[in-house]
């Protein structure tokens, strides 16, 4: 028989429901267990449940048998139909193992078993039914744990299982419009008239076992889903006069907004043609083709005009999509009011006999990871729900002492951290982990509001322990900075606008505290961890030894405060015996008995271990050391003697401990020379041919330093962070006017108080600005704030843009801070010098400045020219005195000149001298040189003209004055000593300083090879007879050059 036919046979034999009671079959007990079995060995299909499902066989047969079969004859019955219908009743998540699945037909497969528990949910909202299941647990909770049988645990655990499994179904539909009443509200009625609810709080507050805990937390957050925590507070209260003016001035706004809109929409429609959607030709305007240009509708504008409204725009893929918001989520039910009192007093109840009771234990079981991950969500989401509902109903805060546990919000930061690296790493599921931290971070933003309400209280017990938490929370790091990872983190992708709302609020709340705590404290210290990486590379060659000079030693200052602060006072409790060492001379040793080196000389090795323990505050161990040391080299003054006194031994102690360069002196770990020689010789087994392997030694640094809030407001100066608050503030339409005000605030601090205006000159954010001020309810008093800060920003955007017209291009851009700056100030590009420093250079030539330097070198030229052989005043230095632009350099200058074709060569920057005395220099120079000898006189000329280039070249050297002099010496022995002229290919160092370019880039004659070489040493000492070998190795180190020095010298004593 195949599945089907038997099924469709077995839900006959059941028996049938008259109206009244229900006839059982003799078959009964038999067709149930043929149901079951089909249910646990059901396909991949879930062909027997949707089979099931689809005969009704919950409300025509399993219902029936559960109420009206009471009998001891039926118990086996009963059993075989609650277990029936706990399993039909099973969530379809839970059916497909907790995954969506992802086969179209087993999607469908999904919604089709959803749909028919929606269906059977009101049928299951049967008072009878939940009062067979009170009478079913009632006996056996009333007996002793060890009297219960296995029976009475089915029962039990039955029971809870099939309350969970109805609350968790869907609400299809509401059922009566005018009294929004829907499925859930008629399963929890159900529930308080069967008396349920006392039982669930009953064992939540006897709970013993795990999986019950659980179960009854479970049931309790199923109940109160579809529930507002601050609605629900406030049910049954009569409303102030503040909630009642809260509630006229929304439907004020709405009526102010309709109104508007229909006032807008008549604008649109009055000027309308009477043609309707008539075609138009704009005239003087050419189409694509010869004709003239045609619209499609009536313009009252030209610049109406558009082509892009008929286009199609491009669609963004699903993976990239933003995340919709659920249902459950975005929208809370508004239960009828006898509902919402019974669930009021449920949540009362709840807290006074059993939050404090059951939320350890659960605590407890997820740090153990002994429960579900469903289980944690539900935690947390009982911590918000609860927080938030005894908050606002200004309850006392014993009511939840639980939750303000320091363990507690530890809790909550380490489970966020998890979830938010979970979504990085679990991509698939990316979204459920994005889920699970939005609850979890709800439950952090209602801990941080719950503090903020406790400071505010008018008991001193309240507000101290309130005091002590956000101390708490302000100092250590990792809570201080868990909203701004968060923020830095978020993905419209994953997570949902509604963790970001959650996000942007608690941020505001978070930073109200943060600056109220630093303003009421002027010096705050919080705990600052830093974590150093010092990467490590195994290399084939051996590694490289730091020299003892390149170790970098702390000032004697920064000793002198940490010898004052950290080391003295404890050194001399412990030298005058106040406190007991932990660490006695016996137990260690000052030498290392295995070293090659011995023992006489290994005194100053202990001496540097010594400093080393004093200066990370192991005092112990240094005391311990050197009264060892003393024993061991007692001849040794650094260690004093025997019988020295405390005072003394302090007096050494610190001179060890101000003494520097010791570091190199520390004996190296056994291990790290092992792996030293392990990696020689496997390198040299190699021949050094190995790829690196790069590692990193991390390690943690503590120390405590003073919060500045302006410094930790910058870092909210991030373009990922920036971009969210700008997509929540697209909807300011819709955001509740509180969110409206977190995000002003925020934008208010980055661009006032941290005086970042430009870092918001963006695209998105003046397309915003530029709709809310067509806007016809911008001039209302819910956006004034809007309206005042989107003016203000926009005056600084255009004041920026008369200084720096190229800002609109950064329009487009994401920026940082330094970024921002150059854009307002000018930009200036870093360049790194040889040493390593970074130089930054001016900004650009404006037009003004190219013109008054065009004027002033034209000036300054024509009076030089009037006034020649007189004035003797550099072209440029002129420049710079009467320049009003005072930043820019001699170097600028020149370059400029040329660049605007003013000076083709810096020679002409050069001043004239008189023809008359230049012809004199030129007949002296012509008649020393046609002798062929060695003069003394020197080149005049060239040497002046050398001498000006050297003032007007700041790159040129102080040696380049002998070396020209050398030059031209060399050049009239050039007759004699022919031979003995280097070659290029001979000396390396001439062709590389011979391509070396101008420093000037103009196109002037490069030197001579032997000028560049005779710059490397003098002159004078060129021609000494009694030059050393090794002199001349240090001078030059190639033979060519050496060789053609001594034979300049030997042809310089023939001409003599």
């Amino acid at each position: 028989m195949s599945s089907f036919n038997q099924i469709q046979t077995a839900c006959g034999a059941l028996g049938y429901f008259d109206g009244k009671t229900y006839l059982k079959d003799d078959d009964c007990e038999d067709a149930l267990r043929i149901l079951l079995r089909c249910l646990k060995y059901e396909n991949e299909r879930k062909d027997a449940r949707v089979q099931m499902l689809d005969s009704k066989i919950i409300e025509n047969d399993l219902i029936p048998i559960l109420i009206h079969l009471n009998s001891k004859h039926d118990l086996k019955i009963v059993h075989h139909a609650l277990k029936l219908l706990v399993n039909l009743t099973k969530p379809p998540l839970v059916c497909f193992d907790g995954k969506l699945p992802k086969d179209v037909a087993l999607t469908n497969v999904y919604l089709n078993i959803e749909a028919h528990l929606q269906k059977t949910k009101t049928s299951l909202a049967n008072e009878k039914l939940f009062t067979f299941l009170v009478d079913k647990v009632q006996p056996v909770l009333d007996k002793d744990w060890l009297d219960r049988s296995d029976d009475d645990d089915f029962i039990v655990h039955a029971v809870f299982i099939l309350v969970r499994n109805i609350l968790s179904i869907k609400s299809e539909r509401q059922i009566s419009e005018e009294s929004d009443i829907n499925a859930h509200d008629l399963v929890l009625w159900s529930i308080h008239k069967s008396n349920m609810e006392n039982l669930i709080l009953y064992c939540g507050n006897k709970a013993q076992g795990d999986e019950r805990i659980m179960n009854i937390l479970e049931i309790v957050v199923l109940m109160l889903r579809e529930q507002s925590a601050e609605e629900l507070a406030c049910t049954g209260e009569q409303q102030t006069k503040n909630k009642r003016q809260k509630n006229n001035e929304t439907l004020d706004l709405l009526y102010e907004r309709e109104v508007a809109e229909k006032q807008q929409l008549n604008k649109l429609t009055t000027g309308r043609s009477a043609f309707g959607g008539a075609t138009y030709v704009m005239c003087n305007a050419k189409g694509i083709g010869e004709n003239q240009l045609i619209c499609h509708r009536p313009l009252q504008n030209l610049n109406a005009m558009e082509f892009d409204r008929e286009k199609r725009r491009s669609r963004r893929p699903k993976h990239r999509a933003p995340v919709k918001n659920d249902l459950d989520d975005s929208q809370h039910h508004h239960s009828a009011l006898g509902i919402r009192l019974f669930l009021r007093e449920f949540c009362l109840a709840f807290l006074d006999n059993c939050y404090n009771i059951l939320m350890p234990r659960a605590r407890e079981m997820i740090v153990k990871s002994t429960c579900l991950l469903s289980d944690e969500t539900n935690f947390f989401w009982a911590v918000r729900f609860f927080t938030e509902f005894n908050r606002h109903a200004h309850s006392s805060i014993d009511r939840i002492s639980e939750t303000l546990q320091m363990s507690t919000f530890h809790l909550l930061h380490t489970k966020m951290d998890h979830y938010r690296e979970m979504i990085k790493i679990d991509k698939p599921e990316a979204k459920l982990w994005a889920k699970r931290l939005q609850i979890g971070f709800a439950a952090f933003k209602q801990y941080i509001l719950c503090v903020k309400s406790m400071l505010a209280s008018t008991d001193e017990l309240v507000t101290r322990a309130a005091t002590i938490i956000k101390n708490n929370i302000f100092y250590m790091q990792e809570y201080r900075e868990q909203i701004y990872q968060l923020l830095r983190d978020f993905d419209n992708t994953k997570m949902s606008s509604i963790y970001l709302h959650d996000l942007v609020e608690s941020t505001h709340e978070f930073l109200k505290l943060l600056e109220e705590h630093t303003n009421k404290l002027k010096h705050v210290f919080v705990q600052r961890r830093r974590t150093a990486r010092k990467p490590t590379t195994k290399k084939s060659s051996k590694k490289k030894k730091v020299p003892v000079d390149e170790i970098t030693e702390p000032p004697n200052e920064q000793l002198e405060e940490e010898w004052q602060n950290q080391v003295s006072e404890q050194l001399s409790r412990l030298l005058q015996g106040l406190d007991e060492p932990t660490v006695n001379k016996t137990d260690i040793c000052p030498f290392d008995a295995l070293s090659d080196v011995p023992v006489d000389d290994q005194s100053i090795t202990a001496v540097a271990r010594i400093q080393h323990a004093l200066r990370t505050n192991k005092i112990d161990e240094a005391i311990a050391l050197f009264r060892a040391s003393r024993e061991v080299w007692p001849t040794e003054k650094t260690f004093g003697y025997e019988d020295i006194g405390a005072e003394e031994e302090f007096n050494l102690l610190r001179e060890i401990f101000m003494t520097t360069k010791m570091e190199s002196l520390l004996p190296k770990n056994a291990d790290e020379d092992d792996e030293n020689d392990e990696d020689e010789h496997d390198n040299e087994e190699a021949g050094g041919e190995h790829e690196e392997d790069d590692q990193e030694c991390m390690h943690t640094v503590e120390r405590e330093e003073e919060f500045d809030f302006k410094k930790f407001i910058m870092r909210f100066a991030h373009s990922s962070i920036l971009s969210a608050y700008i997509d929540v503030l697209r909807t300011y339409k819709s955001n509740t006017p509180y969110l409206n005000h977190c995000l002003i605030r925020m934008l208010y601090r980055i661009t006032i108080d941290c005086n970042y205006p430009g870092i918001l000159f963006q695209m998105s954010l003046f397309r915003i600005l530029q709709k809310f001020h067509l806007d016809p309810m911008a001039k209302s008093q819910q956006f004034s704030e809007l309206s005042q800060f989107g003016t203000w920003l926009l005056r600084k955007f255009f004041q920026a843009a008369q200084k720096n017209p190229y800002i609109y291009a950064e329009l487009l851009f994401w920026k940082d801070r330094s970024i921002v700056e150059e854009m307002l100030e000018g930009y200036r590009q870093p360049t790194r010098e040889d040493g390593g420093e970074t130089k930054t250079k001016a900004a650009a030539w404006s037009v003004e400045h190219q013109i008054e330097l065009r004027d002033l070198f034209r000036k300054i030229k024509d009076e030089q020219t009037e006034n020649l052989g007189r004035d003797k005043t550099d072209i440029v230095d002129q420049i710079m005195l009467e320049l009003t632009d005072k930043t820019k350099s001699r170097r600028q200058i020149i370059k400029e000149l040329k660049n605007q074709d003013l000076i083709k060569s810096t020679r002409e920057l050069k001043l004239k001298k008189a023809p008359s005395r230049r012809s004199k220099k030129k007949d002296f120079l012509n008649d020393s040189n046609h002798f062929g000898s060695d003069s003394d006189a020197p080149n005049i000329d060239e040497d002046h003209n050398d001498e000006e280039e050297e003032e007007e070249k700041d790159d040129r050297s102080i040696s380049s004055k002998s070396s020209v002099s050398a030059q031209h010496d060399e050049k009239s022995n050039d007759s004699n000593a022919k031979s003995a002229k280097p070659r290029a290919e001979d000396s390396p160092k001439l062709i590389e300083k011979q391509g070396e370019p101008d420093d000037d880039g103009d196109g002037e004659e490069s030197l001579p090879v032997l000028t560049k070489q005779s710059r490397k040493y003098d002159s004078s000492t060129m021609f000494n007879d009694d030059d050393d070998d090794d002199n001349d190795d240090e001078i030059l180190s190639s033979r060519p050059i050496k060789k053609a020095r001594r034979q300049l010298a030997s042809s310089s004593e023939d001409d003599d």
